[in-house]
């Protein structure tokens, strides 16, 4: 894990990441991405698959409100990216990264999995779905 100490406890303190650990800081990013509701990432397609429902269900004030905080959402995930990538480090010191070997693996088999999940499952099983109805009537 990452470890960056007492006098690291604060947001603007990620800028060390980039430059200590730059497979982490990517994938970081890609995951505050994905929740952040970017297509093709998984967060998308869970944000959808919501909106969806609710459009379904003719709940438009909820529509309206799951927008502003999704956007409200992004902007704040976007200012953790902007920190971490194009704020300069002025005088901190890097992180003492432990195991670090072992949570690159362990990031990346996530990223793998989320990406098998919601891109290559998601469409095979709207496939199905239809198939199914199809055959139902």
């Amino acid at each position: 894990m990452l470890h960056l100490g007492k006098e690291h406890n604060n947001i603007v303190h990620l800028k060390v990441l980039k430059n200590s650990d730059p497979m982490l800081a990517m994938i970081f990013a890609l995951l505050i991405f994905s929740m952040s509701g970017i297509p093709p990432l998984g967060g998308f397609f869970v944000k959808l698959d919501v909106l969806a429902a609710l459009i379904d269900s003719s709940r438009f004030y909820t529509n309206y409100i799951l927008f502003f905080f999704t956007v409200a959402s992004f902007f704040y995930y976007l200012r953790l990216v902007k920190i971490i990538f194009f704020d300069e480090e002025k005088g901190y010191s890097k992180p003492v990264a432990k195991n670090e070997e072992r949570l690159k693996i362990i990031s990346v088999l996530f990223l793998v999995l989320l990406f098998y999940l919601f891109i290559v499952q998601k469409p095979l099983l709207m496939m199905q779905a239809k198939a199914l109805m199809v055959l139902l009537h």
